[in-house]
């Protein structure tokens, strides 16, 4: 049986993906009007200058990588459909692509139902999802994927609590 996400869950991926480009360039903007400022006061473009701004540069790219790899990690280890056979669970996840720092397609996992550990967990991008219930954590070997059960049709729920 074949359960695939709602279009909100795309909508929403969607606009966490806009949101982080937009604060790139938001702080690459606020880094040039900086510059253009201390210029406009009649500082001179000595070493020191570049100094400064190479550091404050390097600690905003800092900054913003850490803000988007983590989430796009668990963003690509969500689902988007989960096909259930008799003893196979086929997981399809969500592709992201945030600019230059990740760009990661969509993977197609197939779990052996006798391997796999569900339980219920938090999610951690609350930006997606905020409530502190409704999403499972499918856990086998090496591979740690997430389903929110609230973007699926119920059926999913009641299926996955019966593995658990």
């Amino acid at each position: 049986m074949e359960f695939i996400a709602s279009l909100e869950f795309t909508d929403l991926i969607n606009q966490l993906k806009k949101k982080l480009s937009f604060n790139f360039f938001f702080t690459l903007f606020l880094f040039i009007i900086g510059s253009a400022l201390e210029y406009s006061l009649g500082k001179t473009f000595d070493f020191s200058f570049y100094v400064t701004e190479l550091m404050l540069f390097c600690i905003f790219t800092c900054m913003l990588y850490f803000q988007i790899i983590p989430k796009g990690k668990v963003i690509n280890n969500t689902a988007v459909t989960v096909t259930m056979l008799k003893d196979e669970l086929i997981v399809t996840t969500a592709p992201i692509k945030v600019l230059f720092w990740m760009n990661k397609k969509s993977k197609q996992v197939r779990l052996h139902m006798n391997e796999v550990v569900i339980r219920n967990t938090n999610y951690s991008v609350k930006q997606i999802y905020d409530l502190d219930s409704g999403v499972f954590k499918i856990v086998a070997k090496d591979t740690e994927l997430f389903v929110i059960v609230g973007f699926f049709d119920p059926e999913l729920n009641r299926k996955l609590s019966e593995l658990r």
